[in-house]
């Protein structure tokens, strides 16, 4: 039994040594493969781990490429928008359809391109000399203040006032009929000399028919500087010294030239002037009511109202003036001539003055009274005198309403945030109205030109040529022009801005239209030049 149990041990025994064995070898083989595969894995990856390696070498790639394309569409998306930002105000790239301007017109170079004052003269130059009248009733106030007038003003509550004569080029005849007075303003011009010639103008103080004679009136005829005419410069000469008042002067628009105020007839009671620097072309009036001065005259009792010599700032060191202003104060009726003269303008008959100026504006009326029944037959088709002179006062009041501007718009479009200004450019044009849209309207501009079309193709043409050079890259043109200080100034603020989502009819097409009716068979150079630059602007303004 023991050998049984010792044999039976023994089995058990080389059992589990066999078994041992076997474990021993199994652990050796699974170290081999365990050695085997990690020879593997430093030799080559496998499949697993190749893929979790592959996926995070590609994660930042993609980081970098989505990054880089968003950045790349960033600033392409800006570019774009200020692109779309700049194009409102970028003009159109075709040829200007205007080729003569300025001093290449010379018998249009000065002009009452002021529709927007009573009477005043500037000429076609972006920073041009401007002059104008003022005048005042001693006793007449309005709103507290001495009326002093200047500006056409519906507030003003004059009776009336209008061109009865005016050719677009050489002279015009102008009625205002004022609460206590009537005042008539001749203008005639004299071609010569490089900057435009000689002007004259005659303004006559009458009494209304049912005051007589005896009244005082008081006359102001200034000359102001652009304030971007940089060698501008004005001088007074003669008040006070036994001679007629002058001032002489340079400016770039018209060179060196002269002035000169002239009584001509009747009772000049008093006489000032007074030099000073303007605050603005807008804000000519409120000067002068800042040199307003009370004088004593011949008498304790005499007192009356006149313009002191000179006004000026404490701290302006050196007192040079932009504005001169002549008050001429008669009893009416009287009259005064201001005779403009340019020190370019050699080898002339004579000053423009007197006789020799009721000659040449006698000359005017005749040729404008032939050309008027020459081109619209009024007479010969029957109609009577006072229809006639309708007529040709509602023809003067349209040409005598062309303006000349120069400045830049404010503009909104679509993809600006803020108004941008419009480049700066001039525009010449009638107006809607002088009292209270002294300024260019694109829908009106079609309609006042089927009438001055009629009476002066040229004048036409260029008017529609300075409107079709304000139009931008996208054939659009602000439909409202508020050009200058001046203007502006007129404009109530929420009205400046043009918005490019507003337009106005293609009217100036109706001009256009009449006037191909009246080109004859055989078009000069000119009209076609002017055809040819004018067709772009025009297939842009279509689409």
């Amino acid at each position: 039994m023991a050998r049984q149990r010792r044999a039976a041990m023994g089995g058990s025994s080389s059992v589990s040594s066999s078994n041992s064995n076997d474990l021993s070898i199994d652990d050796d083989a699974r170290t081999f493969e365990n050695h085997k595969d990690g020879h593997m894995q430093r030799g080559k990856p496998g499949r697993g781990e190749r893929n979790v390696r592959g996926s995070r070498s590609w994660c930042p790639r993609i980081l970098y490429t989505g990054s880089a394309s968003l950045v790349i569409l960033a600033v392409l998306y800006f570019l774009y928008v200020g692109y779309m930002e700049t194009r409102i105000n970028t003009p159109l790239n075709a040829p200007k359809v205007v080729t003569k301007s300025g001093l290449d017109v010379p018998d249009r170079y000065w002009g009452t391109y002021r529709p927007g004052v009573y009477f005043g003269t500037r000429t076609r130059h972006p920073t041009s000399l401007v002059t104008g009248l003022m005048w005042f009733v001693p006793g007449h106030f309005q709103n507290n203040m001495l009326a002093l007038r200047h500006w056409a003003d519906q507030g003003d509550d004059i009776s009336k006032y209008g061109w009865q004569l005016h050719d677009g080029r050489n002279f015009g005849r102008q009625r205002i009929t004022d609460k206590h007075i009537i005042l008539q303003t001749d203008f005639v011009k004299r071609p010569g000399g490089k900057h435009g010639g000689d002007w004259t103008s005659r303004i006559k103080v009458l009494p209304r028919k049912n005051e007589g004679g005896g009244g005082v009136a008081s006359l102001l005829y200034y000359v102001a500087l652009d304030p971007d005419d940089v060698s501008g410069y004005l001088s007074l000469q003669g008040l006070g010294q036994g001679e007629a008042p002058s001032l002489s002067g340079t400016s770039d628009s018209v060179g060196e030239f002269t002035m000169h105020v002239l009584n001509t007839s009747g009772i000049i009671l008093h006489q000032h002037a007074m030099h000073t620097k303007h605050m603005g072309l807008h804000q000519l009036k409120e000067t002068v009511y800042k040199g307003l001065r009370v004088f004593q005259g011949t008498s304790e009792s005499d007192k009356y109202i006149g313009l002191a010599d000179e006004v000026y700032e404490k701290e302006d060191k050196d007192r040079i003036p932009t504005f001169i202003v002549y008050q001429i104060t008669g009893q009416v009726p009287f009259e005064m001539e201001v005779v403009y003269e340019s020190h370019s303008f050699f080898n002339k008959p004579g000053i423009l003055s007197g006789d020799a100026f009721t000659e040449e504006l006698a000359k005017h009326e005749e040729k404008f009274h032939t050309n008027f029944e020459d081109k619209f037959s009024m007479q010969k088709k029957g109609f009577v005198k006072e229809e006639i002179n309708f007529a040709k006062a509602a023809l003067s009041n349209m040409i005598g309403g062309i303006a000349y501007l120069y400045g830049a718009s404010r503009v909104l479009g679509e993809y600006n945030s803020d108004p941008v200004p419009y480049w700066k450019a001039p525009l010449y044009t009638a107006v809607p109205s002088r009292s209270f849209f002294p300024r260019g309207f694109l829908w009106d501009e079609g309609f006042h030109n089927l009438l001055i079309s009629k009476w002066d193709r040229e004048i036409s043409q260029d008017i529609l040529a300075h409107w079709f050079d304000l139009m931008n890259w996208d054939g659009w043109i602000p439909r409202e022009q508020i050009l200058g200080t001046e203007a502006r100034a007129r404009v109530p603020d929420e009205f400046v801005v043009q918005r490019d989502k507003n337009a106005n009819p293609p009217t100036l097409l109706l001009t256009l239209h009449s006037m191909m009716k009246g080109f004859q068979q055989d078009l000069t150079d000119d009209d076609y030049e002017y055809l040819t630059h004018l067709w772009p602007r025009l297939r842009a303004w279509y689409s």
